[in-house]
């Protein structure tokens, strides 16, 4: 998956051997290269792996139960 991705937006982790995607960073990255003003990207603290107790994790977890849901929307 991080072959998709420029530099900026993946980091290698030399103990995992692999790379790691700040998927936030490139999402923000995008919505402001298609004129998405700074002050309407709202960006969650949150993190599915992290903070697990609260939110599922498809990978963490291995895809065993749960669901996930992702919002965008356009104030016009």
């Amino acid at each position: 998956m991080a072959d998709h991705f420029t530099d900026p937006f993946k980091r290698w982790d030399e103990e995992k051997q692999k790379f790691f995607v700040d998927l936030k960073t490139s999402n923000v990255a995008l919505l402001k290269a298609q004129g998405v003003p700074l002050s309407q990207i709202e960006i969650s603290p949150y993190s599915t792996v992290v903070d697990n107790e609260a939110y599922f994790s498809y990978r963490k977890e291995k895809g065993s139960t749960g669901r996930m849901l992702a919002v965008i929307g356009l104030n016009a």
